[in-house]
């Protein structure tokens, strides 16, 4: 029981802290209608491999819903990973091709802010399923930045689910200014 208040006390803090970041505010409350005890729930569920710790997602309400999300090391060798559950399934019960997606969005994104050394929206990207992934797989994504442009970044990501790949994806990255509210 300890270490569960532990744990709460941690992520009450994680979530106070990600209403707050690089010096502005969100337009949004990490998890905001999901109560600490579940946020708890999902990433004990999850059984993260060791060295992975809770991803605080920068792009957006959707992704706070969707994950959790998890993230090992740091730029450029970052790792991104994530479960497989029941509610990530399609009807086959393998891991719905939109959440894999997703997914491959955020790991872009994060690839392309940091290569860039900008924020970024998703311009486009081309998706390869190559292998179906199955419930409870522990899937992990690596982006690599091929080319960052004066206006674009272009990413590769991979993921895996044991060490075999599952899905590729190759996309363009669009830099924004967040000041003026547009692309550059």
């Amino acid at each position: 029981k300890e270490i569960q208040v532990i744990k709460m006390s941690v992520l009450l803090m994680l979530i106070i802290f990600s209403t707050v970041y690089v010096g502005t505010v969100k337009k949004h409350n990490f998890y905001s209608d999901i109560t600490p005890a579940e946020i708890t729930t999902a990433i004990s569920k999850a059984n993260a491999p060791k060295g992975f710790k809770l991803y605080e997602s920068r792009d957006g309400m959707f992704t706070d819903r969707i994950g959790p999300y998890f993230i090992k090391g740091r730029f450029p060798e970052a790792v991104l990973g994530i479960r497989i559950f029941e509610h990530h399934s399609n009807l086959n019960a393998v891991a719905h091709g939109g959440l894999l997606m997703a997914f491959v969005d955020t790991i872009g994104g994060y690839t392309a802010a940091k290569a860039g050394e900008s924020a970024s929206v998703t311009a486009n990207f081309n998706a390869n399923f190559i292998r179906p992934v199955p419930l409870g797989a522990w899937i992990e994504g690596r982006g690599k930045a091929l080319k960052a442009g004066r206006k674009a970044i272009f990413i590769r990501v991979e993921l895996t689910f044991e060490q075999k790949l599952v899905f590729t994806a190759e996309g363009i990255w669009q830099k924004i200014n967040r000041e003026k509210g547009y692309q550059t």
